[in-house]
This record gives C-alpha cells, structure tokens and sequence, in this order.
C-alpha cells in the first residue's frame, strides 16, 4: 500500500511539474514546495514576506506573458504603429542601415 502512494506522490509531483514547466512556472513552484518544508520556522514567522515573495516570484514569471511579441502582433493582422517598435531585430536593422550610409 505504501508503495502504491509513493508512486501515486511521484506520479503527481512529475506531472505537476511538467505542467508548471510548460507554463513557465518552475521556480515559484520550488519556491512553494521548499520554503515551507525546509525552512518552516522562518517561513512562518515570516508569513506576509514569504507570500509577497512567491507572489513576486509568479508575477516575473507571467510578465513575459503580458508583453506581445512581434511575431504575435504581426499574426493577429492588427496594424502596428509605425512609432512603436518591439522588436530588437528591427532596431538593430535600423542601426545598421544608418551606419552604412
């Protein structure tokens, strides 16, 4: 029986994982899983700094998510202002050209 729950455990923690890789979640999940078993005095003595952290840490986490990329804004067949740029490929095309003229 003890040998079916620990399969069951790593079964668990593996998929966790993957799905937190896939969504680029990895570190607050460490975060998460370690900072209350290993350091548990400090983790809750600290409780309001510990949970501002891992929240700190899932908002890193998703900021890339909030920024479009070029190559997403050029799929959607929105025109783009032509002030903005977001790409540093087009920035440095622009440098370029300038000082090869």
């Amino acid at each position: 029986m003890l040998s079916v729950v620990l399969h069951f455990a790593i079964l668990l923690l593996f998929i966790l994982f993957r799905l937190a890789s896939a969504l680029r979640l990895t570190i607050p999940l460490l975060y998460a899983l370690v900072v209350p078993t290993l350091f548990s005095d400090w983790y809750h003595s600290h409780e309001a700094l510990a949970e501002g952290l891992w929240w700190a840490l899932v908002g890193l986490s998703l900021l890339p998510w909030a920024a479009p990329s070029c190559g997403d804004w050029a799929s959607t067949g929105v025109a783009r202002p032509k002030s903005r740029r977001c790409c540093v490929g087009s920035m440095r095309q622009d440098t370029a050209v300038k000082l090869s003229t």
